[in-house]
């Protein structure tokens, strides 16, 4: 049997790392995750156009401010992955404001509910501006995937944190004074 060394090790991990981020491999679970693409694409008055591969009647949909629990990927117009949780183990847990994210994603958000999974497609020059990182041309569109988890008030969410903290706290044990 043949074993690589350190220098060799890291090269392949290397390849295999550029290979799939660029050629959007690195995001084949959100395609599991999302549900099939058999939906046609809708657009909102405002040009945001979406696909609901999941569409649950929830509670509550999102709204600014609150605390989103989702996986989420976003990939450029030739299918290079620029980011996904869907590989990791836990999903992204943020407070949903204005600047985090900006208009029509915003807008999409908004029209979920937990348990929902949708694909938004988003122009470039709605995302940045004027202000085009290097990796996306005028004209494109940046794909989102989202499946959102859950949605907690401010409230729920500080709630959730001292529950979670106060169970992961160490029992403290007691001792005797056998003497």
């Amino acid at each position: 049997m043949r074993t690589l060394d350190f220098t060799s090790f890291f090269a392949l991990i290397a390849v295999v790392f550029l290979i799939g981020c660029t050629s959007g491999s690195g995001d084949s679970q959100s395609k599991g995750l999302l549900g099939g693409s058999g939906s046609k694409t809708e657009t909102t008055e405002s040009g945001l156009k979406y696909i609901f591969h999941n569409d649950v009647e929830g509670d509550r949909n999102a709204e600014l401010d609150d605390f989103l629990t989702m996986h989420m990927s976003y990939k450029t117009s030739n299918d290079s992955t620029i980011f996904s949780s869907f590989n990791r183990k836990n999903p992204l847990t943020f407070r949903f404001s204005k600047t985090l994210f900006r208009g029509a994603l915003n807008e999409g958000l908004q029209m979920m509910s937990p348990g929902d999974s949708a694909t938004f497609f988003i122009p470039v020059d709605k995302i940045y501006g004027k202000n085009l990182p290097t990796f996306v041309k005028p004209g494109e569109e940046i794909t989102y995937n989202v499946k959102l988890i859950g949605v907690q008030t401010k409230d729920e969410y500080q709630k959730s944190i001292k529950n979670r903290s106060q169970s992961s706290k160490p029992v403290k044990k007691e001792t005797t004074n056998d003497q």
